[in-house]
């Protein structure tokens, strides 16, 4: 996996960047909530890449259900049709 600036997430510049974004936002919170005593921590997880080619457009719904399966959900509720 590569970060945004490509060099993955053990490259320094990944690093420093999510750590002023992680001060920033434990800044915004401790302020909002005027508690000082907040904490932030950031976990990395590596994601497994799976080559995926999708056929149509009910495959691509089929991927995304298995991601988060409330979609399905959605899709009987509001009767949607997602064959394309």
């Amino acid at each position: 996996y590569y970060g945004p600036l490509g060099g993955g997430e053990n490259c320094p510049s990944y690093l420093l960047k999510n750590e002023s974004f992680k001060n920033k936002i434990k800044e915004f919170i401790r302020n909002s909530l005027k508690n000082h005593n907040i904490s932030v921590v950031i976990e990395l997880t590596e994601n497994s890449v799976e080559d995926v080619k999708f056929l149509n457009g009910k495959d691509k719904f089929e991927v995304m259900v298995k991601k988060n399966p409330d979609l399905n959900t959605l899709r009987n509720l509001f009767n949607l049709d997602v064959e394309y």
